[in-house]
């Protein structure tokens, strides 16, 4: 009752209010649930001619367009929150919050080269960043899943990571993204990686690791290694807790 009594107040005031705060006020007032005396759909329509409302007032104003985003996708107007998310990074090309969502939602869509594209531009702001290297192989795996030549197709993108790492053989993120390529990106006919590929995927890791040992990333990778292993009964336990103690040496809040 006393948040009702608060939203009434401020509506008021801000009927006839030519100051951008205020309806940034009431965006955030009625988007976050606070109003309980309408119902969600009400919510998220006063929302958006709130924030709309802040975008008129003050034209690029990133804040008001993030949230607005937020609440066109809550009524999965798709179009519109990619709209917003592209005039955002026209105004702030690096934004890493916004290209992962604009990442994500092509994803979400099955276009997966755009999706692609916006991890690689992520690359070129946070080169040292694995979780990009790894949703790019991620959606290669899930772009060629149904693909009769699959395997072809895997050994191909496998051969082009090669090319790159041996390239730049002092390039961490390069070995890093090899060493899962082929843990991932398998030849066989199972989603176990061989013998062969995840010997590779070791030395690989290992080489990104000795290249950047402060990295975190390849500490990852090898646990990984080494918990696939395990479950595949070689009791690789030991070396996975090892591994972990390692990196939390180098960062215990992160590891």
């Amino acid at each position: 009752e006393e948040l009702t009594e608060m939203n009434d107040a401020i509506r008021k005031s801000v009927e006839n209010s030519s100051n951008y705060c205020d309806w940034l006020e009431m965006g955030l007032f009625a988007s976050k649930g606070l109003d309980k005396s309408i119902d969600e759909e009400s919510a998220i329509t006063q929302s958006i001619g709130y924030f709309e409302k802040v975008l008129e007032l003050q034209p690029g104003n990133l804040f008001a367009m993030a949230e607005l985003a937020k609440v066109y996708q809550r009524r999965n107007m798709l179009v519109d929150v990619e709209n917003i998310f592209k005039q955002i990074l026209e105004k702030d090309p690096e934004n890493i919050a916004v290209h992962k969502k604009l990442a994500e939602l092509y994803q979400s869509q099955n276009r997966y080269d755009e999706s692609i594209s916006e991890y690689k531009q992520l690359i070129e702001l946070e080169h040292g960043n694995g979780e990009y290297y790894i949703k790019i192989i991620d959606i290669i795996k899930e772009m060629y899943s149904k693909a009769p030549n699959k395997a072809q197709l895997h050994a191909s993108i496998l051969k082009e990571y090669q090319t790159n790492a041996e390239a730049n053989p002092k390039d961490s993120m390069l070995n890093f993204s090899l060493g899962y390529a082929y843990l991932t990106l398998g030849s066989g006919l199972t989603p176990t990686p061989s013998e062969e590929e995840q010997q590779k995927a070791i030395y690989y890791i290992k080489l990104a690791n000795s290249n950047d040992p402060n990295n975190l990333w390849p500490y990852w990778g090898l646990k990984i290694v080494y918990s696939k292993q395990s479950i595949m009964g070689k009791h690789m336990y030991d070396e996975a807790i090892a591994i972990c103690k390692k990196a939390l040496k180098i960062d215990e809040n992160n590891a």
